[in-house]
């Protein structure tokens, strides 16, 4: 049970990982060895294969096979834990991880302790969630500092909450009210609930106010109603809502419109990041500029999203990019058995056992 903390607002400190450099893409070759891409080259850091590896926009961190979590930071290779297994969760930019029982987070300054006693954490692009133990409150940290948004009452179990971007909802139980963190503040969401039905996005919160039995959207500090009743599902992404309603019909939030996409509810559909992708008839399909497109009259094996950028395999398993309206054949290579998005570069291996980056409209090797 949570017991919401009052009102704060704070401006100093700075983001974790900034994005201005392009992102770092992992890659390892037939002979096991473990490099980076970026900027056009290829860098090999390890003679052997990682344990796992977290691809972290224009950083990377990896355990090593010994077992050491090791990072790539403005171009150097860094030992940021030796000696302890961690759990380690990272998100566009932010990388924390809990060793025993510490959480701590890598910053522009190297890594720092945030909390010595934690339970559950969370990571996203701007913000980490955790339950500290030590003072019994659920704690946020955000640009550079970590304060407490609401009290954990004695006796009770940990605290539940949903994390996007950069908001963060949770629900205090004694008091039946949703509580929001977004950008430095706190406040109520919706009162008179028994659980919080909400999904949390990038400074968007869709969540059903059972107060009055509307289906609203927090958009950037305005609510604005969508439905009378409760819908289906919903979904919320980087400024957009995706959501079948009580009718069945398929329908996406964005800029202050509902867009209807479809009369009937799709065979499947997904929200993440700023697009929104569903299955209909056959047919892939997504929202593009206010309308509906068929990116193709198939549903391909396998895609991947990362930012507005979709990435899939055609019928013959050639690679190819959606993006904005525009189709691009990244490879004329058939066959292709796995492929992975990092950013806005594309990665695979070819059949010759090459590793492959496509970037910026061109294709690099390395053998």
């Amino acid at each position: 049970m949570l017991a919401a903390r009052p009102f704060l607002a704070l401006f100093s400190g700075a983001f974790a990982f900034s994005s201005v450099a392009q992102t770092v893409v992992p890659y390892t070759t037939s002979a096991d060895r473990f490099g980076v891409f970026q900027n056009g080259r290829f860098e090999e850091l390890e003679p052997r294969k990682p344990r796992t590896v977290f691809p972290n926009g224009d950083r990377l961190a990896y355990i090593s096979s010994e077992g050491e979590l090791r990072a790539f930071i403005d171009g150097h290779a860094l030992a940021m834990q030796r000696g302890e297994r961690v759990e380690v969760k990272t998100s566009h930019g932010m990388l924390a991880w809990k060793q025993g029982e510490q959480l701590r987070v890598a910053t522009s300054d190297g890594a720092v302790t945030v909390c010595h006693q934690i339970g559950e954490f969370s990571v996203q692009d701007s913000l980490v969630a955790f339950h500290n133990l030590i003072d019994r409150t659920l704690n946020v940290y955000w640009r550079g500092r970590s304060f407490p948004v609401a009290d954990v009452l004695l006796a009770t179990e940990a605290p539940q909450w949903k994390a996007g971007t950069n908001t963060l909802c949770f629900f205090d139980h004694n008091a039946r009210k949703v509580y929001l963190f977004y950008r430095g503040s706190t406040e109520v969401l919706c009162n008179g609930v028994d659980y919080g039905r909400v999904s949390t996005g990038g400074d968007v919160v869709a969540y059903m106010d059972d107060s009055d039995d509307t289906f609203r959207v927090f958009d950037r500090g305005e609510r604005i109603d969508l439905e009378p009743f409760a819908p289906v599902s919903f979904s919320a992404g980087l400024g957009i809502v995706g959501y079948v309603s009580a009718t069945g019909a398929l329908r996406c939030y964005a800029d202050h419109k509902v867009i209807s996409l479809a009369d009937f509810a799709p065979t499947s559909y997904s929200v993440q990041d700023s697009v929104i992708l569903w299955v209909e008839n056959g047919m892939l399909k997504t929202l593009t500029a206010g309308k509906v497109d068929v990116i193709e009259r198939y549903v391909p094996e396998s895609w991947s999203v990362n930012g507005a950028m979709i990435a899939y395999q055609d019928l013959n398993r050639q690679l190819r990019i959606y993006h904005l309206g525009e189709r691009i054949i990244v490879t004329k290579e058939a066959g292709v058995k796995q492929f992975e998005l990092v950013g806005d570069a594309l990665t695979w291996r070819s059949n010759s056992g090459t590793t492959k980056v496509w970037w910026r409209g061109k294709v690099y090797e390395h053998y």
